[in-house]
């Protein structure tokens, strides 16, 4: 069964439609969050090893991790053949690391044991949920345009989608002990 495309690669399309009526300034960003999403998939997989018929159990662990690594430069090749302009260019590609680094620290909050509040899951999931997806609507509206407000609004709504879908995957990991249908 294929899984479905990421969520977070089609909201840069929806977000760059609704900022500026042309979702194919976007394209490139929603291929390389396609790619990231995929990189993320891959190391997520190496660490909880929860599903089974993974990359890593054909090729090896430490082969996965360089699919990993060179899927996750491609993003940065993927955005460097766009077209968007150098002024959004740079703010997107800024964006696409700071983002990275604030989604790691979620996934290390998690990987040390740094959920035990209800504070602490509020943490956890906006670093790492929320932040992807406030970087997916956020990056495809800039792709659209320079407004910081419409471009704001469209980061918010990606935070407050991002943190409903892990509250979702969440309890439903509660009720259920097969594998998520969806996980950062």
């Amino acid at each position: 069964m294929k899984e479905p495309i990421a969520p977070e690669a089609i909201l840069p399309l929806a977000s760059c439609k609704a900022v500026d009526n042309d979702a194919d300034k976007a394209v490139h960003v929603s291929a390389a969050l396609l790619a990231f999403a995929k990189c993320l998939r891959i190391f997520d997989d190496l660490v909880d090893r929860n599903r089974s018929g993974q990359l890593w159990e054909d090729i090896g662990q430490e082969i996965a991790w360089n699919y990993a690594s060179a899927i996750y430069t491609l993003c940065f090749e993927i955005l460097n053949k766009s077209k968007i302009p150098d002024n959004r260019f740079c703010k997107i590609n800024q964006l696409f690391i700071d983002s990275y680094f604030i989604l790691a620290g979620g996934q290390d909050r998690d990987l040390v044991g740094e959920t035990s509040t209800i504070e602490d899951y509020w943490l956890t999931i906006d670093m790492k949920t929320g932040c992807a997806f406030a970087f997916a609507c956020a990056a495809g509206a800039m792709a659209g345009t320079d407004n910081p407000e419409y471009i704001e609004s469209c980061h918010t709504f990606g935070h407050h989608l991002g943190l409903t879908i892990q509250i979702f995957n969440d309890v439903e990991s509660i009720w259920h002990d097969g594998p998520k249908k969806y996980h950062h």
